[in-house]
């Protein structure tokens, strides 16, 4: 198990990357994206999504604490919106094509959905439109659109879809 784990050409591979909760940092080390090995992939590749969110739990908690909750509600607001065109600027830019997906500034957006709403939990008018979207035919929709319209969007249209809408309307819906 741990010979597995351990594949690859950086020292202590896709377990020390896991350990220390940057196994999405091994794309960068070794300059390959997820689906660059052919065959068998890396027993622990798949946790690179998982050291996002534990960068995230080192990082929010630090921004409430400095911030307080007003000032941590406006930066929460606001990386939900900068998220996605942090992810079509890095996609642009000269770095590696994976680079967009795989690190904590291109995924933020998603977490912060839920940040937001926990902020803003006591907030009327953030109540008022929870009421409005959790109607049984709106959440029927928005489940139609997270199963069916968005991975039809994400087959034909790609990166082109997913980057500057389809990662932040999945986490909507």
């Amino acid at each position: 198990l741990a010979g597995g784990a351990m594949r690859g050409p950086a020292p202590g591979g896709d377990g020390f990357g896991s350990f220390f909760s940057a196994a999405n940092g091994r794309f960068f080390v070794e300059h390959e994206g997820y689906f660059a090995q052919l065959g068998r992939p890396p027993l622990l590749r798949h946790l690179w999504s998982l050291a996002v969110e534990e960068q995230f739990y080192l990082l929010w908690p630090a921004a409430l604490f400095l911030l307080g909750r007003r000032r941590a509600t406006r930066l929460a607001l606001a990386l939900l919106v900068v998220s996605p065109l942090l992810r079509v600027a890095t996609r642009l830019s000269p770095l590696p094509d994976y680079w967009d997906q795989y690190v904590l500034h291109s995924r933020l957006d998603g977490l912060m959905i839920g940040c937001s709403a926990a902020l803003l939990r006591n907030d009327p008018r953030f109540l008022r439109g929870c009421r409005i979207v959790l109607k049984p035919a709106i959440a029927f929709l928005a489940a139609l659109f997270a199963l069916l319209l968005s991975p039809l969007l994400a087959g034909v249209l790609g990166r082109s879809y997913m980057l500057p809408f389809g990662y932040s309307l999945d986490g909507l819906a």
